[in-house]
This record gives structure tokens, sequence and C-alpha cells, in this order.
């Protein structure tokens, strides 16, 4: 890390790079999804990161504690994206007893159309940058996100 007079600066560009980013799939899930609110988008980008990094939908209770509300609070969000078709519930691939919540295959289309946007914000953002600092961009970004989930995992 830079030098403690720098270390400010580097918080508040990667808080405001966050925040940016954040309220660009606020904006294009309003306009995709424009009941949704901004709790259940956290929830649906919750389940949709968990079914493409695990293979498989997600267990209330961790989806609950990963968006940080009670399991109640989340059980009710997830009524409501599955009466409006967002989401789904489905047996468990590992137990069947299990019940896990996935996109469902009106959100996966409407994923394809945000990859669409994701890849013209991503282009715009990245367009000062050559590839081999497009690569280690990425690179770091993956080792932060190991480190968090590490940290969440109390490891």
């Amino acid at each position: 890390m830079a030098s403690s007079r720098n270390s400010e600066r580097e918080w508040l560009s990667i808080l405001h790079v966050a925040n940016l980013i954040r309220r660009f799939f606020e904006r294009k899930s309003k306009e995709n999804y424009n009941n949704v609110t901004i709790g259940q988008s956290k929830i649906v980008e919750e389940v949709f990161y968990h079914t493409f990094r695990h293979g498989e939908g997600i267990m209330l209770k961790e989806l609950a504690r990963n968006v940080a509300v009670s399991a109640s609070s989340a059980s009710q969000s997830v009524e409501q994206l599955v009466s409006v078709g967002i989401l789904e519930r489905a047996p468990s691939q590992k137990d069947r007893r299990a019940v896990v919540i996935t996109p469902s295959a009106k959100m996966l289309a409407k994923h394809d159309e945000m990859k669409g946007y994701l890849t013209s914000f991503l282009k715009t953002s990245l367009a000062g940058l050559d590839t081999a600092e497009i690569d280690t961009f990425f690179t770091v970004l993956e080792r932060i996100e190991e480190g968090f989930e590490q940290q969440r995992q109390g490891k």
C-alpha cells in the first residue's frame, strides 16, 4: 500500500468507483425491473452470483447471511421476487429435502441483456488501459474477492 498520505486518496477512490458501479447496476436494474427495490436487487444479485459461482442456487439461510438481512426479511423478498417471475425455488441437487433459490428463465434472459450493458460499461471505463493493465486489474480484483470470501468463511 502507498504511504499513509496517499492511503486516504486510495480508499476514497475505491469507494467512489464501487459506488459508481453500484449506481450503474441499480439504474439498469430499475430500467429492467422497475418494481424491484434496492434491497431486492441485492438478493437477486447474490442469487445470481452464487448460482454461477457454485453451479447451484442458494439456500435461504445462506442468502440472508450473505446480504446481511434476517431470514424472515430474505424470505419475504424472495417470495415477492418469485411471484413476479424473477426468482424460482427449486430442489437442491445435493440434498433433495432442501430447496434452493435460483434465477428464473426470465432473469436469465435479462442477464444476457445486462452482460451487454456491462461489456459496454467496462469498455468505456477501461478505455485508457492497455491489455496488460486490464489483465492485471482483473487478476487483482479476483485476489481481493478471494480474500473477502476467505474472511467471510472465517479462514
